[in-house]
């Protein structure tokens, strides 16, 4: 006979992922027999079912103008294409099409709150005298470095609840196709990445950002080692490596011309990683792309490409800015990731008209373009160096940005009871929850988080329980407050408001409002 207390945690992890596929619009809940469980954040990606698109022609390999439909209404024709397809996941790093034509310019990132593109970014503004101004620069050359201490992630809305990616991307102006000029692609370097299997794959995606509806063809290349799907993007997933934490990547988007062709490389350094039996750090290049910038026999040589990042002007998809990005974000597919645990630092540099690598003059921590989110990150910067901690995920200006007194961060701690209640913390003296964020606990309740300076708001709130509130932490920088234990009350009548997770007994126990857990007598749950 089956443990009545197994019973009961089979059914809440099934009544759990139930309420997860009923809360999140366009993601497939998956349930793998390895998965542990943990606790994640209560929240749903926006709904896209309302979005339309006028297909257009593929016989064209360039820019597609004088159509109807909107950059959002790109998704829904993005995903018909990809339907009945074999490319994995992994493979289609969406833009981000949850956004409106006609974008705002001088206006940092598109996403206001997490789930957001956590990360790092450069959008061409700075801050003068308190006011945010833009500018602009081209290279020919990205760099972006990411050390991963610790790290730990898990969302059951995927087919890959334990992976995450890491994605380096920036839009690529000035290219040349069949002799004209003119055109722009968003050019993807990402490291996908499982916590549970430590494997670390690299794929490349390049996007038409030439107008609100161009797509790539097969037209569009000269030389090329991936796949082109007609009428949509190209892509190409790389090596495979054995990684443990604590490692660095660090990503490279290079553009040149070889040969009069407009042309980008996708290269990467790896430490403390392992492949084919040999260990160390490896240093490679996976993937060459020539556009088919100069026709045969022309004699005018072609301009050369360079990425542009730029406060005054938005792409040619009259909706994504051109910033330069490094991100953390689901495993594909427009797709999220939770972070349960995290320890990292992050630096974006670009090669100058001296030709030296710099780093960027003014960062936010998150990125636009890219469709793929993350939460449960809390970022903060010391000199031009992005610092990622376990904690709410906040849109937040970092260097040149901010204020100084801004800089730096400020611990905050505790303890929860029941261990499964779930901590958001929001910005301002009174907690509202239109602005606060999922901050992830440990082992036993226990919480720790890192926070940029500032006044924080603080609720813990449990299914069947009273939530309890903490307002006015006020935080200066290198200060620890401890809020000490947080325990809720048990009241049924509050239903269920939150997700239900059950680590083991302690928490089964806690939640129970009778029985002892034996045979004879079961815990009762409330409902």
């Amino acid at each position: 006979m089956k443990s009545p207390v197994r019973v009961i945690l089979v059914l809440l992890v099934v009544i759990f992922f139930l309420a997860m596929s009923l809360n999140t619009s366009g993601n497939t809940t998956y349930m793998g027999a390895e998965q542990k469980v943990v606790r994640s954040a209560p929240i749903a990606p926006v709904a896209n079912s309302s979005l339309s698109f006028k297909a257009p022609s593929m016989s064209s390999s360039t820019s597609l103008t004088g159509l109807n439909g909107t950059w959002s209404s790109m998704l829904n024709y993005t995903i018909s294409k990809l339907n009945g397809t074999n490319i994995p996941q992994i493979a289609k790093m969406f833009p981000n099409f949850n956004t409106v034509s006609a974008g705002k310019l001088s206006a940092g990132p598109i996403y206001t709150s997490a789930p957001a593109p956590m990360g790092l970014a450069s959008y061409g503004l700075k801050n003068e005298s308190g006011t945010i101004v833009p500018y602009t620069y081209t290279t020919d050359s990205f760099e972006g470095q990411i050390n991963i201490n610790d790290v730990s992630e898990f969302y059951p809305g995927t087919s890959s609840p334990f992976s995450f990616s890491i994605q380096f991307n920036s839009v690529l102006t000035g290219v040349t196709i069949a002799g004209i000029s003119g055109y722009e692609y968003w050019i993807q370097n990402v490291a996908f990445y499982s916590s549970r299997t430590h494997e670390l794959t690299f794929v490349d995606n390049i996007w038409n950002f030439s107008s609100p509806n161009a797509v790539i063809n097969n037209g569009t290349f000269h030389s090329i080692t991936g796949n082109v799907v007609p009428g949509v993007y190209y892509y190409k997933i790389g090596p495979t490596y054995t990684v443990k934490a604590p490692f660095s990547l660090t990503l490279y988007l290079n553009a040149t011309n070889i040969a009069q062709q407009n042309s980008v490389f996708f290269n990467y350094t790896l430490t403390n990683a392992s492949l084919n039996g040999k260990t160390g750090t490896f240093t490679s290049s996976y993937d060459k792309v020539q556009f088919n910038s100069h026709p045969s026999g022309s004699s005018t040589s072609t301009p050369d490409a360079y990425f542009k990042v730029s406060g005054n002007t938005l792409s040619g998809t009259d909706a994504i800015p051109l910033d330069a990005e490094l991100d953390l974000g689901g495993p594909g597919g427009g797709s999220t990731a939770d972070f349960n645990q995290i320890n990292a630092t992050l630096n974006m540099y670009y090669l100058d008209s001296s030709s030296k690598m710099v780093p960027v003059g003014s960062a936010y921590d998150s990125g636009s373009a890219t469709g793929e989110t993350s939460s449960g990150v809390s970022a903060y910067y010391v000199g031009t160096t992005e610092y990622l901690f376990t904690g709410p995920s906040f849109i937040s200006g970092l260097w040149n940005i901010s204020s100084a007194s801004e800089s730096g961060y400020s611990k905050v701690s505790g303890t929860i009871a029941p261990g499964s209640s779930f901590v958001l913390i929001g910005r301002g003296s009174s907690f509202n929850s239109s602005n606060a964020q999922w901050a992830p606990t440990g082992s036993g309740g226990s919480f720790i988080t890192r926070l940029m300076p500032g006044t924080y708001s603080l609720e813990v709130m449990l299914s069947y329980h009273n939530p309890s509130s903490v307002h006015s932490i006020s935080l200066s920088t290198g200060e620890s407050q401890s809020l000490g234990s947080i325990s809720l009350q048990s009241n049924e009548s509050q239903g269920i408001y939150t997700p239900l997770y059950i680590e083991g007994s302690v928490d089964l126990a806690q939640l129970a409002i009778s029985g002892n857990g034996l045979e004879s007598s079961p815990y009762i749950l409330p409902g």
